[in-house]
């Protein structure tokens, strides 16, 4: 075998982590519990996040640093992502399927080596191994290296294994494995759960102790959900907008179409979306697109991406109040800020 042989087949396995590695955070088995990356997914509407963001979290930093390679890895994707036209975004190609309850389908394993605290590459070195282990029982959708609540958080030398179907899981928990010269204690996860209910039942509970609840997004949106309806109720009212004009203004647009007829502009780049006052988005469609004045072209929008640009409306001004009052973080009010102000620019504005 020549010389690029062995780097074109090295460069092919590093390619397959890269991808396997993107496919997990973007997955059912993580990007509804992720609330970095979820979050990044309704910044905007079409749901791209940038793929200089993923390549700058540890475990792909540890891949590969190449900007390119991580694009060609991503684009070969054969059902999961997408890549944007210039290589600089990715996306989930579907919806977010909320999924059944991983703790039937979900094992707990104890007896792995906690000497991996201090040593990053070693600690992802072990997270893999453990995969491959398990892997041999069914098929793995994710491994969790279950970590103590102190500050930093260190590796209890357990985890917990999300296999894709039940009947794998319960596979592997009547394994009898070593890891090295370790017997592994290895259950269900149920029966871990119960065993330390047991375990606890008769200790008083100390709310001090509570660790703090994991994000979950469609709790999240059930506890949203009646909001985010009402919004539904106005996709009648949305129309998409595109403009070949550099310097177009948000009250160009209203003066235009009719500051009666229009509620919001948010344009970003020559495209975005206007939210109409009561007007039938049908017959002002053909209205703004016949008239010559009207220095826009508007496209209809349907169901789904309406859904899409209301409830990413609604996350954001959820997470504008929520930034109030932090003295200048992210999320607040800037030092000069009117709040009454109608933005002039149209890129980057809201109206």
């Amino acid at each position: 075998m020549s010389e690029n042989q062995v780097q074109n087949g090295d460069q092919s396995e590093l390619k397959n982590k890269i991808l396997k590695q993107v496919e997990f955070y973007f997955g059912d088995a993580n990007l509804p519990f992720d609330k970095f990356l979820y979050t990044l997914t309704t910044t905007n509407t079409d749901r791209w996040v940038p793929i200089a963001t993923i390549a700058n979290f540890k475990k792909m930093k540890m891949l590969s640093e190449d900007a390119a390679l991580i694009t060609e890895a991503l684009k070969e994707s054969p059902e999961l992502l997408e890549v944007s036209e210039d290589g600089l975004k990715v996306r989930r190609k579907t919806e977010l399927v909320r999924p059944d309850s991983p703790n039937p389908r979900t094992i707990y394993a104890k007896g792995f080596p906690t000497d991996v605290n201090d040593d990053q590459k070693a600690f992802f070195e072990l997270q893999e191994e453990v995969e491959k282990i398990f892997n041999e029982f069914g098929k793995v959708s994710a491994v969790r290296m279950r970590k103590t609540d102190e500050k930093p958080p260190k590796f209890k030398g357990s985890v917990y294994v999300e296999y894709a179907s039940v009947d794998d899981a319960k596979n592997a928990a009547e394994q009898k494995l070593k890891y090295k010269d370790t017997d592994l204690l290895i259950m269900t996860k149920e029966a871990y759960v119960a065993m330390k209910a047991e375990q606890y039942k008769d200790k008083p509970n100390d709310s001090s102790s509570r660790r703090p609840k994991k994000f979950n997004a469609f709790a999240a949106n059930d506890s949203n959900a009646q909001k985010i309806a009402n919004y539904a109720d106005k996709k009648d009212t949305l129309l998409k907008i595109t403009t070949d004009k550099d310097d177009l203004s948000v009250d160009d647009i209203k003066d235009a179409i009719g500051r009666e007829k229009v509620g919001w502009v948010n344009l970003d780049n020559k495209t975005g979306y206007i939210e109409l006052n009561g007007a039938n988005a049908s017959e002002l469609l053909e209205t703004i697109n016949s008239s010559e004045d009207i220095p826009v072209t508007a496209t209809a929008v349907d169901g789904d991406e309406a859904n899409i640009y209301f409830r990413g409306k609604h996350e954001r001004q959820q997470k504008f109040k929520g930034g109030r009052g932090r003295g200048g973080g992210r999320g607040g009010k800037r030092k000069g800020d009117n709040p009454n102000r109608t933005a002039v620019k149209a890129r980057k504005t809201e109206a």
